[in-house]
């Protein structure tokens, strides 16, 4: 994931309790392997860790469901900015 392949381990390197992941695209079975390992590694029995994934197809259900979501001739969805 990313030019270096790192930015699972830096997201995990941060202080929290939820992870979320979001891409506008395909997400790799491989990815969702590497998610769990770490929230796994980083939790505790007295303190779970959680995470989240959103692919594309997540993505775009979101950002319709919240009326956030601007199709354009062509074809590509984009980010209303308009957040009233």
């Amino acid at each position: 994931m990313g030019k270096r392949g790192d930015q699972t381990v830096r997201l995990f390197e941060e202080t929290a309790g939820i992870f979320v992941l979001q891409y506008n695209g395909q997400i790799y079975p491989s990815v969702y392997k590497s998610m769990e390992a770490h929230a796994i590694a980083k939790g505790l029995p007295s303190k779970p860790v959680y995470f989240c994934i959103i692919d594309g197809n997540d993505t775009t259900s979101l950002l319709k469901a919240y009326k956030r979501l601007l199709v354009v001739r062509s074809g590509y969805p984009i980010l209303s900015m308009n957040l009233l």
